[in-house]
């Protein structure tokens, strides 16, 4: 399952363009929350004053950082993928698909979404209209730069007259956590470090991603000779010949295994020891979780950098 998720993720940040946007807000009419409920305007301008937000998040990413802005209990709807949704929040979508009935039914006042490539959200945007829901869409999380863009992105689009100063104290915090995590890592290995995802094709984190920002933050090398995320022959992977590799795999502790079809390749990394496992639950994240990711990213250079002299492999 943790290997089908990083997949999906994997999968829309491949498909994510380069630029950060968000779609207009819409004015929205009257809203009522249920039943003999007092009646709330809900819109998608600033000035607003909601009783209770009802959240729509269609990115794990945005999940994330919507949580670590504070209002984890208000997400109600979500994407299979998202751990950071409260457990009650219904399954209403993910990047490549919207079960747009769902979404009604849910009576969203807020819609997050990362764009899909195709970049067609009008159907998205009609029902948000339907349902006086504010709709915010990113497209390109994908650079560290894109994820401080984004923590203030969404903490606008969530924000009321009576939650604005708490959520934008909220984003200030979250922005200087990850900047504080992005230092190089002492003595960690600072040669040529490949990022990999899968081995059955060879994919990797290249130049120009988060994970390829993050390694170089912390000063190590991306070995990969392609920008973007992309895929590999063995073929190139023996012509490249990396000195380092580092397995991408969130929440899987065990995933070394996976890099057995490599070892017989002769690669220099192999050789001196110098391979490695990213665990971080959210390491495919471009999110606040970023400061994790990088914590444990900085660890692995300085192991990296030790096998280089001891020889030491575990």
């Amino acid at each position: 399952m943790a290997r089908a998720g990083a997949t999906v993720i994997l999968l829309g940040a491949m498909l994510a363009g380069i630029a950060l946007f968000s779609a207009p807000r819409l004015s929205a009419p009257e809203h009522r929350a249920g039943a003999g409920a007092a009646a709330e305007i809900v819109t998608g301008t600033t000035g607003a004053r909601a009783v209770a937000r009802r959240i729509i998040s269609l990115s794990p990413a945005l999940t994330r950082i919507a949580a670590d802005l504070g209002v984890q209990a208000e997400i109600v709807g979500r994407t299979p993928w998202c751990t950071a949704a409260p457990s009650t929040a219904v399954v209403a979508g993910d990047l490549l698909h919207v079960d747009l009935e769902q979404v009604i039914r849910l009576r969203p006042t807020h819609i997050l979404r990362q764009a899909a490539a195709a970049g067609d959200d009008a159907a998205l945007l009609d029902v948000a209209q339907r349902c006086g829901a504010s709709l915010l869409v990113l497209r390109g999380v994908d650079r560290l730069t894109d994820v401080e863009r984004a923590i203030d992105a969404v903490a606008d689009a969530l924000a009321t007259d009576d939650t604005r100063a708490r959520l934008q104290a909220r984003a200030a915090m979250l922005r200087e956590r990850v900047r504080a995590a992005l230092r190089p890592a002492p003595h960690g290995f600072r040669g040529p470090v490949l990022l990999v995802h899968g081995v059955d094709p060879v994919t990797v984190s290249g130049r120009e991603t988060f994970l390829g920002d993050l390694l170089e933050a912390l000063g190590g090398t991306n070995a990969a000779p392609l920008p973007g995320w992309g895929a590999m022959t063995l073929e190139d992977l023996v012509r490249l010949d990396p000195e380092a590799i580092v397995l991408v795999a969130p929440g899987d502790p065990m995933a070394m295994d996976r890099l057995a079809p490599l070892r017989r390749l002769g690669l220099a990394a192999f050789d001196s020891g110098r391979i490695d496992v990213l665990t971080a639950p959210d390491a495919m994240l471009p999110s606040t979780a970023l400061d994790a990711t990088a914590i444990e990213l900085g660890l692995i250079l300085a192991r990296l950098a030790r096998r280089g002299i001891t020889g030491d492999s575990t």
